[in-house]
């Protein structure tokens, strides 16, 4: 096409230079000639223009019929499946939903082993053992924080005036039938043990103290108060800690055989000092564990409709919500925070749990 506009634009310019008249410098023949060779190379590149044309028309078929073909032989899933597993061969922990704003917490409270005094005691009782969480038969591990945050501390019913921090957790601990549901589980002093666990359970140093849960909808189960984080400064971050134990079975209150999980629960709170010109508090409680049993997970699954943490969570949210009640109902103010629950494969992140393995294997920094 380019050639047959420069021989145009040649005619054009000679003609013009040399008109035909007088004696003719313009051969007509030649002319003519010239005319009829640019006709011709112009219908030359139109024809290779349309056959490039319809090459590529022809490999664009050829494409869509290979991909037709494919469509035909591969379903969607197939290629969704094939998509994730490049994935998660970069990736292994691509599926695993975990909160890195609590994955540490959690490997902390994974991690914990009660001190040399609560161990002791235990192993002063008749079959009475801690149930490790690296032990249980779960094929999932349990990690949840359930939060409120204060932003202003009640006041003591009893007295009227405001509780402190540490009051306040005091306060739940010594009275928390009254904070969750107990339809759900209660918590009693075990009665069993030889000592005066509710004594020692309602005193200000409950380190030790072995509660027993009336759990109605499984098995009951008992918990050593294994950690008791409590100072007399107000922006300490204080806790307590409940760790899972197997006690003797029988008909008693107590005695509770294996608790229906592995693991410990944190109580406790945190203070917030940038959240308002007073600060904050956040209440929560925060667990990880996993059932104790195959025979307990398979009962848990078939009497959730496959959910065995449904319980557990209607539990804890209670928790938090009469916390919020409690609170709003006595002069202060507070609200129950989003949740946080992952329910990974134990085997995909006990080494992080466990310490041996960085959280950045999770893909948290």
């Amino acid at each position: 096409m380019f050639s047959t506009i420069l021989i145009w634009a040649f005619l054009e310019s000679y003609a013009v230079q040399h008109p035909r008249g007088g004696i003719s410098v313009w051969d007509d023949n030649y002319y003519n000639y010239l005319v009829a060779q640019m006709t011709q190379n112009e219908t030359d590149e139109r024809a290779i223009e349309a056959a490039e044309y319809a090459a590529e028309l022809a490999v664009e078929a050829d494409r869509q019929a290979a991909l037709n073909d494919l469509l035909d032989n591969v379903t969607i899933t197939d290629l969704v499946v094939n998509q994730l597993n490049q994935e998660l061969e970069s990736d292994p922990f691509k599926l695993v939903d975990i909160d890195c704003n609590q994955i540490q917490h959690w490997q902390t409270l994974a991690q914990f082993i009660p001190p040399q005094s609560v161990l002791d005691k235990l192993s002063g009782l008749n079959s009475v053992n801690v149930q490790n969480i690296n032990d249980a038969e779960g094929a999932v591990v349990n990690m949840d924080y359930f939060p409120v945050v204060i932003d202003r501390l009640p006041n003591n019913p009893n007295t009227g005036q405001q509780f402190t921090a540490d009051e306040f957790l005091g306060y739940i601990r010594k009275n928390i039938n009254n904070f969750v549901n107990t339809n759900l589980s209660r918590f009693l002093p075990s009665t069993i043990t030889g000592f005066n666990e509710e004594s020692l359970w309602e005193s200000n140093s409950p380190l030790g103290a072995i509660i027993s849960i009336d759990i109605p909808q499984a098995h009951d189960g008992s918990v050593v108060c294994s950690n008791y984080n409590i100072t007399s400064n107000p922006t300490d971050n204080d806790s307590w800690t409940f760790t899972t134990i197997e006690m003797p079975w029988g008909i008693t209150q107590g005695l509770d055989g294996p608790h229906p999980v592995s693991g410990n629960r944190q109580f406790g709170y945190v203070f917030n000092p940038n959240d308002g010109p007073n600060g904050s508090y956040t209440f929560f409680t925060r667990g990880v564990d996993r059932i104790e049993s195959a025979i307990d997970e398979e009962l848990a699954n078939f009497l959730s409709g496959g959910s065995p943490f449904q319980n557990p969570d209607a539990l804890w949210s209670s928790f938090v919500t009469k916390i919020q009640d409690f609170t709003n109902t006595n002069g202060g103010i507070g609200n129950v925070a989003p949740i946080s629950t992952s329910r990974p494969d134990w085997q995909k992140v006990k080494d992080v749990l466990l310490g041996n393995k960085p959280i950045s294997d999770l893909g948290c920094n």
